[in-house]
Parts: C-alpha cells; sequence; structure tokens
C-alpha cells in the first residue's frame, strides 16, 4: 500500500511512513477494507489529537482578530446555543476566547477531516503505477503470454500517470482498483440496463458494469462496423459478450436493415466493411454518392464552399463537413469560414448540434445524422492505415440523402471498397 502526507497550513501533520508503519502494525488479521477503515479512525483521533496543540498557535489568534462583525457574530451564537442559550439570550453570551479558537480551528480542519474520510490519504495512482513498474512481472497475474507491446504499454502509462494523465482505457481498471481496496460499491436496486453505442465500451468495462450491477439484466445494442476506438479490433462482436452471462442466459439479434440512408448511400457504405453485404438497404431513392479528386487544398476549399451553397439551394437543413481528426477539423473550419456563412466548428465541450452546416471531427459525428455528408479529405494520405476504415465508414453512414467523399489526391475508396458486394 501507498499513502501521502497528510498537511496543514503548508506542513506535514502526519507522514506517509507513519501512515504505512500504523497500518503495517495494527489489525494486520482484518480484510483490506476494514483495516483501512480502522486507518481512517486512527486518522481522525490523531487530528483531534493535533487540533488541541493548534489552539496556542499565533495564527489562531491572528485569525481571531481579523474576524468582521458578521463572523465573530455567526460564531457567537454557534458557541452559545452549544452551551444551551435560547436564540434571543445569545446577547447575554460572553464569548470564551478558548472556545471560539477551537472553533477556528476545528472550522480550518474541516476539510482535512473530508479529504480523511473520502480516503485521500491513499496514493491510488502510485498503487496502480505498480502494476506498470516492471513489465515482466504482470507475467505472475496472466493466464498466457501478456502481448507484444506490453512492454511499451507499461511505458507509456507510467509516463502519463508522472503528469497527472490517465488514459481512457486506464479509467476503468484505475476505478476497479479502487474498488477492490475500498470494498465493492454494488446497487442491486437496479434491475436493468441499457448500452448504446456498445462498439465503444471494451470487454473489461462491460464486466464492470455487471460487478457494479449484480442483480441487473442488461439489453446491449451497437454496430461494431463503426467501432472507431482502439480496443476495438477486427475481432471484436457481441460474441465477447456471451462470456457476462453465459451463452445459454444469452441472446444476440443481428438487425440488419438500415433506414437512415437513401439506398445508394448504403450500397455504397456497406462495401466499406466486412459482411456488409448483410446490410440490406431499405426501398428509398436519392442521388449516387459522389467522390471528387482535386489537386490542391485551394480547390478543396473552393468545390466544399460551392457545393454547400448548391446544398442549402436544395433545401438541405443540416449539412456536415466531417474531418478525420479534431486537428483536421481546425484547420478546415479555419479555411472554409470565408467561403461558408454561418458555418460553426463542432468541438469536444459542444453541448448540443444545431441545424445548419457544421465542421465535425468523425469521432463527434457518431450518433449524429445529417441531411448530407461532404468528407472533407478522404485520400489515402489521411485515410491510408487499414486501422481507419471503421472511422471512414461512421463518416460516410452519418449521411441521410447526399454523400460526397472530397479528396486532395488519390481517394481511400479504391483500396476499402469492396467490389464483390454490390
Amino acid at each position: 500500500m501507498t499513502f501521502k502526507d497528510i498537511s496543514f497550513r503548508g506542513e506535514t501533520i502526519l507522514t506517509a511512513k507513519q501512515i504505512s508503519e500504523r497500518f503495517y502494525q495494527h489489525e494486520t488479521d482484518l480484510r483490506l477494507s476494514n483495516r483501512l477503515e480502522k486507518l481512517k479512525e486512527w486518522l481522525i483521533k490523531e487530528l483531534k489529537s493535533i487540533q488541541k496543540t493548534e489552539i496556542d498557535k499565533p495564527w489562531v489568534q491572528e485569525e481571531m482578530e481579523l474576524l468582521s462583525n458578521e463572523e465573530y457574530n455567526e460564531a457567537r451564537a454557534f458557541l452559545a446555543k452549544k452551551k444551551g442559550f435560547e436564540r434571543e439570550d445569545v446577547a447575554d453570551y460572553e464569548v470564551d476566547p478558548r472556545a471560539l479558537a477551537r472553533l477556528l480551528v476545528q472550522k480550518k480542519m474541516k476539510p482535512l477531516r473530508q479529504r480523511i474520510r473520502g480516503y485521500q490519504f491513499i496514493s491510488f495512482k502510485d498503487l496502480y503505477q505498480q502494476i506498470f513498474a516492471e513489465p515482466a512481472q504482470v507475467g505472475q497475474w496472466l493466464v498466457g503470454e501478456p502481448p507484444e507491446e506490453w512492454a511499451a504499454i507499461c511505458e507509456g502509462t507510467i509516463g502519463a500517470l508522472t503528469e497527472n494523465k490517465l488514459w481512457y482505457e486506464d479509467a476503468t481498471p484505475f476505478l476497479l482498483l479502487k474498488e477492490l481496496i475500498l470494498g465493492f460499491q454494488i446497487n442491486s436496486s437496479i434491475k436493468h440496463i441499457v448500452v448504446d453505442e456498445a462498439q465503444d465500451y471494451s470487454p473489461f468495462q462491460f464486466e464492470f458494469m455487471k460487478r457494479l450491477f449484480p442483480g441487473a439484466r442488461m439489453t446491449v445494442l451497437g454496430d461494431f462496423n463503426q467501432a472507431i476506438f482502439a480496443h476495438a479490433s477486427e475481432a471484436v462482436n457481441f460474441d465477447v459478450l456471451e462470456g457476462l452471462y453465459g451463452p445459454e442466459k444469452t441472446e444476440i439479434i443481428n438487425i440488419t436493415r438500415s433506414y437512415r440512408s437513401t439506398k445508394p448511400i448504403i450500397e455504397f457504405t456497406r462495401r466499406l466493411v466486412p459482411n456488409g453485404d448483410q446490410i440490406i438497404p431499405f426501398e428509398r431513392d436519392g442521388e449516387e454518392p459522389v467522390m471528387t479528386e482535386v489537386d490542391n487544398y485551394e480547390s478543396l476549399h473552393a468545390g466544399i464552399s460551392g457545393r454547400v451553397k448548391e446544398l442549402k439551394a436544395k433545401g438541405y437543413h443540416s449539412i456536415a463537413i466531417i474531418c478525420q481528426s479534431a486537428a483536421e477539423s481546425r484547420r478546415a473550419f479555419e479555411a472554409l469560414s470565408s467561403g461558408i456563412e454561418n458555418l460553426k466548428l463542432v468541438k469536444m465541450n459542444s453541448m448540443e448540434y444545431e441545424q445548419g452546416v457544421v465542421v465535425v471531427p468523425s469521432y463527434l459525428s457518431k450518433g449524429i445524422e445529417f441531411d448530407a455528408v461532404i468528407i472533407y479529405n478522404g485520400s489515402e494520405e489521411v485515410y491510408g492505415d487499414e486501422s481507419l476504415r471503421r472511422v471512414f465508414y461512421t463518416a460516410c453512414t452519418r449521411a441521410m440523402h447526399y454523400l460526397e467523399v472530397c479528396s486532395v489526391g488519390a481517394g481511400c475508396g479504391d483500396r476499402f471498397l469492396d467490389p464483390s458486394v454490390r
């Protein structure tokens, strides 16, 4: 176990070493969570002892002299009530300086007591870091071999933790560690969980949810063709969730008909993903998707600006210019703002989507649909990595009525589009 120093007014009053010695020398026969509960009680008791020694320190006298009339009268009323004075008799109460000093010290130490009650004296960051400190030690906890990249994962994770950062993939394991140490806080009153966009969750996260809500059934919905995060490998699908409740308690229903987009758009996008031939388009006709290749960004921006004007003239209310990343979105927004009136940039902290013309990164477009979609730069240079196939697919499937894929240079469509799927 790793602990933190406890400080008050810039001075350490209990060291991590003292806390550790207490933890390892007392109540060692109890369960971990109960030992920590006892340790917390000891720390609160120590704090009360320290509180008594603080009363006679010069800072307390200074605080008393600096009290405003309002603060003084509030403290006086509180102390009078403790002594049994009725509200109308507070004026007869004469303030005891030592009682006032105790009250001030107690008030100043209140945030410290709250942090101790919240177990903030435990260094969970250092605890979690221990898992990655020596890459070779992971073997004692695993069945089978660790991934080839394990040493690099350890180095990257420790680097992030050193900067007080926690990667998205580490968030749930970090929470699990805290729960295992402090005692798992389950909620048995929840009887059913509905998870949408399931492709964005790892098996680990589903297992964590099951532990949190042990009495709940689960309905999980998602499209693994839209799985764009790192943990979503080619092998990830709903089959990995059978282990949660067992095959006999799991029913998988594949919904294959798509209603969002026109038939030409669905026939185009289903050629981008494995098993896309199983997707059945709804019989709603529309324009064929357009593939536009230009030589430079100047031509790209002029073409997109002109296309947006045409689409608005046709009555399209929501038009999205979808970029591969947030950085590309910022660059596109700056370049297109002068040519497209009332253009908006959708960012991570955007609270809601507004109608009109927007520039949006692919990962923020998930779950939203637009009348028309223009892929800002669907070139080999931008989407050339095979791991981005699903990102490209997700961006294209945001379109309901019109889809155009622009590219500076060769487009990625020649490689991504499967000619066997028609």
